[in-house]
């Protein structure tokens, strides 16, 4: 079961919405936009998956999350159709989970990558390196999940959380 509770929920839907109000100002005025917040993706994942999440403010556990043991990664990205998502050189992890949000209909598809740690580091990066060669070199890698796992696999998402609604059962 999830430790984070309602009242969190609430304060991270809030959050989402300012973060997406914040988004549509700053496109009158310059073509980036806010990153996704690791805070927001991170606990809407934990919810719906029932994982331990490693809230940052409170802890200070290694990884985003556990389950039943096991270290969990999450990685997020606001651009359903793309990604660049990078990590840390010294990144470990038992689970791979990434989270694709749909900014239009305000839904965020849920996938585990079905990808631990050592089969993580042998993937490529670019054409002569891997995740492994890139840490070594004390290196952020950078990896396009959605091309280059999501797609190729046909990997479908475990949950698709419908934020609208949640917020509205919420009373948010």
């Amino acid at each position: 079961m999830s430790n984070v509770t309602e009242n969190d929920l609430k304060q991270i839907i809030t959050a989402y919405h300012y973060w997406k109000t914040l988004n549509e100002k700053l496109k009158i005025f310059a073509s980036r936009t806010v990153n996704f917040p690791e805070a927001i993706s991170e606990a809407l994942v934990c919810y719906q998956l029932g994982y331990h999440w490693h809230n940052k403010a409170n802890t200070k556990a290694v990884g985003d999350a556990t389950f039943n043991g096991k270290l969990v990664e999450i990685k997020a990205t606001s651009n359903f159709n793309s990604d660049l998502t990078s990590f840390s050189p010294d990144t470990k992890f038992d689970i791979l989970i990434f989270a694709r949000l749909n900014l239009q209909d305000d839904k965020l598809y849920i996938y585990d990558l079905n990808l631990n740690y050592s089969q993580f580091q042998q993937l490529k990066v670019n054409k002569t390196q891997t995740i492994l060669d890139q840490q070594n070199n004390k290196r952020r890698p950078r990896l396009r999940i959605i091309e280059s796992i999501i797609t190729p696999n046909n990997l479908q998402p475990v949950a698709i959380m419908d934020l609208k609604a949640l917020a509205s059962q919420l009373g948010v």
